[in-house]
């Protein structure tokens, strides 16, 4: 569990090494935005990876129904056509799920 803790550092800390470069180079934010991608895919990966081991964990159910709904609710706003409400409510859902798996695997890592 702590090689999947580091692994989460990296994957997390990559977006953010990359914005902090494009400070200095503006073509570094395209690399940032592909990061993200990484990112999101390891911890939905590693998420229902981790609620397979342990179906019974309220944590992870609660993880892996978020993003359940987050997906849910990005496509019937798309097929609705609802786009400023996507760019206003949903723009932040995906760090707060990405910090609460962060702190439920850290969690998991110390014990």
């Amino acid at each position: 569990m702590k090689a999947i803790n580091y692994l989460n550092y990296f994957f997390v800390g990559l977006p953010i090494f990359f914005c902090l470069i494009a400070v200095s180079d503006a073509g570094f934010l395209s690399y940032a935005m592909l990061s993200l991608f990484l990112t999101g895919i390891f911890q939905i990966t590693i998420g229902l990876k981790m609620l397979a081991e342990e179906p019974h964990d309220k944590n992870l159910q609660i993880y892996a129904t978020s993003v359940l709904l987050f997906f849910i609710s990005l496509i019937v706003i798309c097929k609705m056509e609802l786009y400023n409400f996507l760019s206003y409510v949903l723009f932040g859902v995906p760090s707060v799920i990405a910090i609460f798996l962060s702190i439920i695997i850290y969690q998991k890592a110390k014990l």
